[in-house]
Parts: C-alpha cells; structure tokens; sequence
C-alpha cells in the first residue's frame, strides 16, 4: 500500500487557495484514490487552513453526505476573506 504525506506552504490567503485547488486536482486525477492513502497532512499559515478545508470536506463525503470535492463551491468560499 502506498503512502501518502502532504506537506503545504504558508503564504496567507493564496497558500489557502493554491492547497485547496491542488488537492481538488489530485483528487480528481486519482479518482478519489489519493486520501484513502494519505497519513499525514502538515504545513504552516494559510496553506494548512485551505488542507484542513479540503480535508473536512473529504471526511464529510466519507460519512455519506452527497459532496462532489471538485465542486467550485468550495474554492469560491476558501479565497473569501475570512477575517
């Protein structure tokens, strides 16, 4: 089995946005494969809130509510300002 560790850069509101998009995309290109592997997620600032947003949204999917991870949605709402 293969192990997966993402590590994300800080960098404010742009790191957010750019973690997010990236694990939207691996997502995708996996097939929703790449979480079921992933152990460790870890980073600093803005680039672990937009990992920790994604991997809510995952955790949410995995507990049977109806969420598309790839939806625009939650890009949209991670690049808002949240102050």
């Amino acid at each position: 089995p293969k192990m997966v560790f993402v590590c994300v850069s800080g960098g404010g509101q742009r790191a957010a946005v750019w973690s997010m998009r990236t694990l939207q995309y691996i997502d995708s290109v996996t097939n929703g494969k790449a979480m079921q592997h992933t152990r460790l997620m870890t980073g600093a600032s803005g680039g672990l809130i937009g990992a920790a947003y994604f991997r809510e949204r995952y955790l949410e999917k995995k507990k049977g509510a109806n969420i598309d991870l790839n939806n625009p949605e939650y890009l949209n709402n991670i690049s808002k300002d949240v102050l």
